[in-house]
């Protein structure tokens, strides 16, 4: 069952000093306390999925794909206007700092930027 909250979410104001996006069917992602969270209406007072991972929170941006719900069920989250590249490359950063700590940080990141630069480049994808 569809609650309204698949889809492409695009820019729609702002909200606890992050950006706030909306669906075309009227759900919206917010950040409040340490998550990122879905509703499938323009309030911020009640939420049915969310992502909590420090490299989502540490992100201006809410994370693609699939959320689950606490009290089950999923939604397919695609945003149109979330940066790409450097934000991901900034989230790896993070993660790698506070949970991995790689013995070269700067390497390994070196690294990720390549691949993330030939993937975005890559006209047949």
């Amino acid at each position: 069952r569809d609650c309204g909250c698949n889809g492409v979410y695009k820019l729609h104001g702002s909200f606890n000093n992050r950006n706030k996006y909306k669906n075309a069917k009227g759900a919206i992602i917010f950040f409040e306390g340490d998550q990122w969270k879905i509703n499938m209406e323009d309030s911020t007072d009640a939420y049915l999925f969310s992502k909590m991972t420090t490299i989502f929170c540490e992100a201006t941006t809410p994370p693609s794909g699939i959320w689950h719900g606490d009290r089950g069920g999923t939604c397919h989250v695609q945003g149109e206007d979330y940066p790409q590249l450097m934000e991901a490359v900034r989230a790896i950063q993070t993660a790698w700092a506070h949970e991995l700590a790689p013995k070269s940080t700067a390497a390994i990141l070196e690294s990720v930027i390549g691949i993330l630069k030939e993937f975005l480049e890559d006209r047949e994808l």
